[in-house]
């Protein structure tokens, strides 16, 4: 078992990392809640694995429990799941001192945290992230949000949680396609921050580490260790600057052409790891390509997505079509965009732009 602290002031919490964790959930939960009423919002694939299992830990601890269960997939990131969900919430009588869990994904995650940040302004909340992406990025750091129609995450707040408990067991019923999604997040992360994360995707050249099921099975022995690594990375970054306005920018290498490519897909064709993969390949083609970054960035990062199947291609859209996100993204303001990419491994840059010059950019490299 793991337990990593995040000492943001007046808002510290736990993270948990520990293999079967949710079989004593009952009493992680008492931990850090007093009262005895629970709302926990999931959605219908993870209801289908675990609602019977959690609900049945959480009365056994003696909490009194009500599941809202959503639709599975971006989608449910909008307007309309967020006022279903505070209607209901409303209409079982949830009082500030409830308490919400979010069992699940990034959207699940991203969605509950939210409705926690909001519903008579503010009740507290604690994440239970059972996909690779949420356990090692999404649930840390307290961003909550939704989507709008013009772009991912424009409505939110940063709302930290009472704790993190994380089970890497639910790794185990989780599709390949989510794994892969989660691996293009923590690859980032080794790139940014922890350089030990590659070495270990790399297998230090294990031959048996290929574009294969066998690749995904043979790091998940390793999961509970990657966790750990990107969960300290991140909390490291939260810490410095928690709400968004500096260091912690450095999250977002791939993110600024990453969430364009989602946009322009209608967040339907990739996954947000996907996403993230290409956006980080697309700009360190880019910055190499302009000399930004050191030779070698881009031959590593290539290596490492084709190992895990990630090295897609946008082929359906070109970067004139990611300009409109972009100009909406959160990360741009009054015309000035800051830019993250990485001179090598653990040395990231952010650096400061505008949209002109960087779909000038875009278009001398990408074309």
């Amino acid at each position: 078992m793991s337990i990593i602290n995040v000492n943001i002031p007046q808002r510290a919490y736990n993270i948990h990392i520990e293999e079967g964790l949710l079989k004593n959930l009952g009493a992680y939960i008492k931990k850090y809640y007093s009262g005895n009423r629970v709302s926990v919002i999931t959605d219908g694939n993870v209801a289908g694995f675990y609602k019977e299992q959690v609900e049945k830990k959480l009365v056994e601890a003696g909490f009194e429990v009500e599941f809202f269960i959503i639709q599975p997939g971006e989608v449910s990131k909008s307007f309309s799941t967020f006022e279903k969900l505070q209607e209901s919430l409303a209409q079982t009588g949830h009082q500030r001192t409830d308490l919400i869990i979010a069992l699940g994904g990034g959207v699940v995650g991203d969605l509950a945290g939210f409705i926690a940040a909001t519903h008579l302004r503010g009740v507290p909340f604690i994440q239970v992230p059972t996909s690779l992406l949420a356990q090692i990025d999404s649930s840390v750091g307290g961003k909550t949000g939704i989507n709008l129609k013009e772009g991912k995450n424009l409505v939110g707040a940063i709302y930290q949680p009472k704790a993190v408990l994380i089970d890497p067991e639910t790794l185990d019923t989780l599709p390949i396609r989510y794994l892969r999604d989660g691996i293009g997040e923590a690859i980032k992360y080794g790139f940014i921050d922890r350089p030990d994360l590659l070495s270990l995707f790399e297998g230090d050249g294990d031959e048996s580490l290929t574009n294969s099921n066998d690749a995904f099975k043979s790091i998940l022995r390793n999961r509970s260790q990657i966790i750990k690594i990107c969960c300290e990375s991140k909390r490291d970054f939260v810490i410095k600057d928690e709400m968004d306005l500096g260091h912690r920018m450095i999250l977002n290498f791939g993110h600024t052409i990453g969430h364009a490519i989602e946009k322009v897909h209608g967040y339907k064709t990739y996954t947000h790891g996907e996403a993230v993969a290409m956006g980080m390949f697309y700009m360190t083609q880019i910055t190499e390509a302009l000399e930004l970054s050191d030779p070698g960035q881009l031959e590593r990062i290539e290596s490492l997505l084709e190992r895990f199947d990630l090295l897609n291609h946008d082929m359906y859209s070109d970067p004139k079509d990611w300009l409109s996100a972009i100009s909406k993204d959160k990360k741009n303001l009054n015309n000035k965009l800051n830019i993250i990419y990485t001179t090598k491994e653990g040395q990231p840059v952010i650096h400061n732009t505008t949209l002109d010059e960087f779909y000038s950019m875009m278009k001398e490299v990408l074309a």
